[in-house]
């Protein structure tokens, strides 16, 4: 008996024709429906965010509200082409690639991280762009990325090659969270979600723009900074 083959977004299913039944035909109306109507809510939502957040940057002189982007104050623009960014991506594609990237650096133990004399300056690589910032008794934490993909999503998108020098739950207390941007690899949600649990009190500082996310993880001491 002839098979009959279905394609439905991520899942070939597989089926004998006299087991067609309503149900599947419905399951698959569904999961097309899905695929078609997704990227027209994604971009719908991408532009009531963009039409929000645009007021947040209208009190900085660096923002220009006709072409509605940041420019340098010097006139200075550094406009890509998109032939410039192809190009980019073929040669990050066909680098050299470097066998850290696969193996991941070497990481301290626990116990070896925290020998160290604490009336000194100490500086904390834990991962991505990551850094525990210690001295006279005041701690700075940068761009908080515990999570194992630099993604939206759970399962998919790079992954990090060496776990995190500290986990969240073994951090000393922190005075200061300072975000330098929105990419996944800086501003990691379920980090700090899980890091305003554990110290709902710290005092986050994030660019134009960025401070809804930071409210949105559970901190109430949020401040906004413009280019400086």
């Amino acid at each position: 008996m002839p098979a009959s083959y279905a394609f439905a977004t991520e899942a070939l299913i597989y089926t004998q024709p006299d087991r067609w039944n309503g149900d599947i035909l419905v399951s698959l109306k569904r999961r097309l429906w899905l695929v078609l109507i997704l990227p027209v809510l994604l971009f719908l939502v991408g532009l009531t965010g963009g039409c929000s957040s645009m007021s947040a940057y209208s009190f900085s002189p660096q923002f220009d509200p006709d072409s509605k982007t940041f420019q340098h104050l010097n006139g200075y623009r550094d406009d890509k082409s998109v032939g410039d960014l192809l190009s980019m991506a073929w040669q990050f594609m066909t680098r050299e690639t470097d066998p850290i990237e696969k193996t991941g650096f070497p990481v301290m133990s626990a116990a070896d991280n925290a020998q160290r004399d604490a009336d000194k300056a100490a500086i904390t690589w834990i991962g991505h762009a990551t850094l525990l910032f210690e001295r006279d008794g005041k701690t700075i934490l940068t761009d908080p990325m515990f999570s194992d993909r630099a993604s939206p999503l759970a399962f998919s998108g790079p992954k990090r090659v060496a776990p995190p020098a500290r986990s969240l739950e073994g951090l000393p207390p922190i005075d200061v969270v300072l975000i330098s941007h929105a990419h996944y690899d800086h501003l990691d949600m379920p980090s700090l979600r899980r890091l305003a649990e554990l110290q709902p009190d710290i005092e986050v500082l994030v660019p134009l723009g960025v401070g809804r996310y930071a409210s949105d993880a559970g901190f109430a001491n949020v401040t906004e900074l413009d280019w400086w």
